[in-house]
């Protein structure tokens, strides 16, 4: 049996219960926002290009994106609330844990791999990071951040842009 989406919610709240964003808001906020972004770019995918059962998924790790890496969750302890080695696959991709790679080259590697689960959250995560609220709230030194979600937005857009094409080509009738 898969994790459902509320037991996570629970799970995730609970673990970064008193976190705050470089922004200074409730960490849960982002996280929420990340979820509700990611169903957005689920939604315009071509039907049938994700099985339900991945789109419940991505949904259950657009929430925790940031466990692992923010050193709130082992995989053990998701394991042990029903999460799928799938799940432990999609949040190990989106960690970016020590020794970090360097910043570009992991965008890289989620865009080009082949599960397209880390991408869409991914995506869905430099989105609400480059929103103009929350770049805005960060102090002024910081804000050059930007330029760094930017050209990890092509590559990810990109990617994504990619595969669905690939996809609708695929699917399109062959002309006889």
């Amino acid at each position: 049996m898969a994790i459902s989406y509320s037991d996570f919610l629970e799970f995730v709240r609970a673990r970064h219960a008193g976190q705050i964003s470089m922004n200074g808001e409730p960490y849960i906020e982002h996280l929420l926002r990340v979820a509700e972004r990611t169903r957005e770019l689920l939604d315009t995918l071509p039907k049938g290009m994700l099985s339900s059962d991945e789109v419940a998924e991505a949904m259950v790790t657009a929430l925790g994106h940031d466990l692992f890496e923010d050193e709130k969750a082992m995989a053990s302890d998701v394991l042990a609330l029903g999460g799928s080695e799938r799940l432990i696959g999609h949040l190990d991709a989106l960690s970016r844990v020590d020794p970090k790679p360097v910043y570009q080259e992991w965008i890289k590697q989620i865009a080009t791999a082949d599960d397209l689960v880390p991408l869409v959250v991914k995506l869905a995560d430099n989105l609400d990071n480059n929103s103009d609220d929350r770049i805005n709230a960060l102090p002024v030194e910081k804000r050059s951040i930007r330029k760094r979600y930017d050209r990890a937005y092509k590559v990810l857009k990109q990617a994504l842009d990619d595969r669905v094409s690939a996809y609708n080509l695929a699917a399109a009738p062959t002309m006889k």
